[in-house]
């Protein structure tokens, strides 16, 4: 069963489509500001090593 997506917060409805994607943006920085808390499968992680060897 697929994880079910919460809702927006309230007034995320109301914005413009630039400032829901400007929200979205803002959102995805937080998370890519701490790499080291996002989980990563195995799987992902042999092909980033099958990857880095032929390099």
């Amino acid at each position: 069963m697929p994880k079910q997506i919460p809702s927006p917060p309230p007034g995320f409805d109301g914005l413009s489509v630039d400032e829901r994607i400007d929200f979205a943006q803002s959102l995805w920085d937080r998370i890519a500001a701490m790499p080291e808390q996002v989980p990563m499968p195995d799987w992902q992680r042999r092909i980033i090593r099958e990857r880095l060897a032929v390099c």
